[in-house]
């Protein structure tokens, strides 16, 4: 996907973003556009991690989604 498609409403359930602290593709720039179409986003950067979170950081990562589902 090289672009977001232009998506109209939002869906106000909790979402869970997590992102690599090392990842070139999560930026500062795409949170309003985020906080926009999931207003209920808790962003979480996992230090040391890629654009892979599930391969660099498995047990943080599944620390977090634990977490999120028991919420």
């Amino acid at each position: 996907m090289a672009a977001w498609p232009h998506v109209t409403g939002s869906y106000p359930g909790p979402v869970l973003w997590v992102a690599g602290e090392e990842s070139p593709y999560i930026r500062s720039e795409h949170e309003p556009r985020m906080l926009q179409l999931f207003p209920s986003t808790r962003l979480v950067t996992l230090a040391g991690a890629g654009h892979w979170v599930h391969a660099d950081a498995p047990e943080e990562l599944t620390a977090l989604l634990r977490d999120f589902l028991d919420a």
